[in-house]
């Protein structure tokens, strides 16, 4: 037991700042990019008058279409990207004696890390799904008082898809959503890193990103049984297969992790 915790303990020092940092980065681009469009104003033809005179009016946007004008789903997406890149590239760069030194088999790395990738993608769910709920505290705050109810916070987490995603509420299939695509990413984080520590590009991180992206998760508010369990089974497929290659992996082609160092790393 004490080797796996000095691995960990390893883990942490080598990423968790570095996550730390990604957060802070997150909160001031989407802190900054709601509250410009939280200042914003839309004109619309409210009437008009007895001589045909047109009568204009303003308002203010709506906290989807903050959400939406200010593409903060595209910044949740990178920093799922960049934290992928961090775990795979930060963990690429070991080499296998520091298992050995510290005890740990390949495999039990490998899953370790898995793990570890994991509970790191699920911190940064739970800090987005936190920013989230400020953004909607602070749009309550912004409306007038008669506009506000107790249901404003709830009605506004259930009309912004982003929000919805990260923080389902009653929507308990979406909560196994969610976990499986955490889950997805870590096994695939460590299983890159491996890759990359073998000389090999570690793609299935981006690819199951790039997937996802393309099958709008995150940016869909409707709720559609089928398309969950789309999202279900694609990071399934993926999870699975990035930790077959992880347990299989010291029978595949013999091969020794090269000696060289490849590219800079995070």
């Amino acid at each position: 037991m004490r080797r796996y915790r000095s691995y960990l303990s390893l883990m942490a020092r080598s990423t968790l700042y570095k996550e730390l940092l990604l957060m802070l980065g997150m909160a001031v681009v989407e802190g900054a990019l709601f509250f410009y469009q939280s200042q914003k104003q839309i004109s619309f033809l409210a009437s008009y008058t007895a001589d045909w005179e047109e009568v204009w009016a303003s308002r203010a946007l709506t906290i989807g279409e903050m959400v939406e004008n200010g593409h903060l789903s595209l910044v949740w997406f990178g920093g799922l990207l960049l934290l992928s890149l961090v775990l795979i590239r930060t963990a690429g760069r070991w080499r296998d004696y520091t298992l050995d030194r510290l005890g740990v088999s390949r495999k039990q790395g490998n899953l370790l890390y898995a793990a570890y990738s994991t509970m790191a993608f699920v911190l940064l769910w739970g800090f987005q799904a936190a920013l989230c709920l400020g953004m909607c505290l602070f749009y309550r705050q912004q409306l007038p008082a008669e506009m506000v109810t107790r249901q404003t916070i709830l009605l506004s987490i259930y009309q912004v898809p982003l929000f919805s995603t990260l923080l389902p509420l009653a929507n308990g299939l979406r909560w196994v959503t969610d976990a499986f695509v955490m889950a997805a990413l870590g096994v695939c984080a460590a299983g890159g890193a491996r890759l990359m520590r073998l000389g090999r590009r570690p793609l299935a991180s981006i690819e199951l990103l790039v997937v996802l992206f393309w099958l709008e998760y995150g940016r869909n508010n409707s709720f559609d049984l089928s398309m969950e369990a789309v999202h279900i089974t694609v990071t399934f497929c993926f999870g699975a297969v990035a930790v077959a290659r992880m347990i299989l992996w010291d029978n595949e082609d013999g091969e020794e992790e090269p000696d060289v160092q490849i590219g800079p790393y995070v």
